[in-house]
């Protein structure tokens, strides 16, 4: 639960601005940043498909939850103390994200959705620094010029 959560959050994929809609047609999936490769290639789905999802699991969780209430006292079974607080703190966890919505948007200053975003301008990171074709202007300009900011990265020009 906590994982779809922080997918959303971060939205690595950019789907909130690519294809927020379940009906708008596929994107293609960004490499992830690392650099590494991933065996994931498919359609990464849309924002509202992993709300869907999240909403999905959420129930679930729910479900749970309310069987282990109607258990009662579990841990007469345990009279080891197996679970101790890494239990408690895990039930606590499952508790706190039964009742979170998932987020309305990801987060600005995401890194993933922010170099997405650049790239679409047609700039690129390199050697520590946003990389701009030096016939960018207006408010193409302006948007990289606020991403790099956002980033922490110089913006720079090239021939």
């Amino acid at each position: 639960m906590k994982k779809r959560y922080d997918d959303l959050r971060l939205d690595d994929q950019d789907l909130y601005n690519r294809r927020r809609r379940i009906s708008a047609p596929p994107v293609p999936r960004i490499p992830p940043l690392s650099g590494r490769r991933t065996t994931v290639t498919g359609d990464p789905g849309s924002w509202d498909g992993h709300i869907v999802q999240y909403d999905k699991v959420k129930k679930e969780l729910n479900k749970l939850l309310e069987d282990m209430k109607k258990l009662g006292n579990c841990d007469d079974d345990d009279p080891d103390g197996y679970g101790g607080p890494k239990m408690q703190d895990a039930y606590d966890q499952a508790v706190e994200y039964s009742q979170k919505q998932p987020p309305e948007e990801p987060d600005i200053r995401n890194r993933s959705s922010l170099l997405a975003r650049a790239n679409e301008l047609g700039a690129q990171v390199r050697d520590g620094a946003l990389w701009v074709a030096a016939g960018v202007g207006g408010a193409v300009l302006i948007a990289l010029e606020v991403i790099a900011r956002l980033l922490g990265l110089d913006l720079r020009f090239r021939p």
